[in-house]
């Protein structure tokens, strides 16, 4: 035990200059200084990283703390509601969130691709709409209630005829929810979202690539022909809406390979099935 201590210690010969008084006054003075290091198991340990580990333990103990309680209530709420509640509660804020943020992300899309798309007589109402609701803003705020059911107020916001620049739509499938509000706030027919919902019938919900599985379907369809024009509008992260617009330069006939020509002919019935 004695030479396992003898190893840890360490000798170290400190010159302290020279003697300014006393007998020895003039001459060189040393001193022997000892220390003991730390064994072999910690001096592979940061102790840097390790001091500010339980820095940001002591710093941060306050909102640690907090987090029992905050396990309690929320387990207390959840534990009251079954699970098809707890479903319906989670998705249902979720879905309300994504659509909010999701109509203003597709207004500034369409506010940045109306000029370059709609017929001039669309551009024209469309502004006019706009320059209304700046010069007489509490009219916009406050409209009349509608006389009959699905009637617009006149200080509604003007909403593009998008079926005047367009043939095909290939719209984000991402749930009923979100057809069903691009559908209503874009004055679409059922017919212009038929791609979209066949996409979400059989693929589910495959994000911004679901624009891709609606376009082949309309080429399995047969439906593009020459100078057709196809608007593709996907959500993404950031909260971003993006749009992509083609011209057919030919007429697409139907493809040899495609993920839809083993039940092209079971759309659309088979969603009403």
């Amino acid at each position: 035990m004695a030479r396992e201590e003898q190893a840890l210690l360490s000798t170290e010969i400190v010159n302290r200059g020279v003697e300014p008084s006393g007998p020895d006054a003039g001459s060189p003075a040393f001193s022997v200084r000892v220390r003991r290091r730390l064994p072999d198991f910690l001096q592979s340990v940061n102790l840097k990283y390790v001091r500010l580990g339980y820095h940001y333990l002591i710093s941060h103990g306050v909102y640690l703390a907090t987090i029992p309680v905050i396990v309690l209530v929320c387990g207390a709420e959840l534990g009251s509601l079954s699970r098809d509640e707890l479903w319906r509660k989670v998705w249902g804020e979720a879905t309300y969130d994504l659509l909010e943020v999701g109509g203003h992300a597709l207004k500034t899309n369409i506010t940045t691709l109306g000029p370059l798309v709609l017929p001039f007589s669309e551009q024209l109402l469309f502004f006019a709409g706009v320059l209304f609701r700046h010069l007489f803003p509490s009219k916009a705020s406050t409209p009349a209630p509608p006389t009959t059911p699905g009637d617009a107020s006149a200080a509604a916001p003007y909403i593009p005829d998008f079926k005047r620049a367009f043939e095909h739509f290939c719209m984000h499938a991402a749930s009923r929810d979100v057809l069903e509000h691009l559908q209503s706030n874009l004055g679409l027919r059922d017919a212009d979202l038929e791609a979209s919902r066949a996409a979400l019938h059989r693929f589910g919900n495959t994000s911004s690539s679901s624009i891709w599985y609606e376009l082949a379907y309309l080429e399995a369809k047969g439906r593009v022909r020459r100078g057709d024009r196809v608007w593709q509008l996907a959500f993404g992260s950031g909260f971003k809406c993006n749009s992509a617009v083609w011209r057919a330069v030919r007429r697409v006939r139907r493809p040899a390979r495609s993920p839809w020509l083993d039940c092209i002919d079971q759309y659309p019935a088979r969603m009403d099935a």
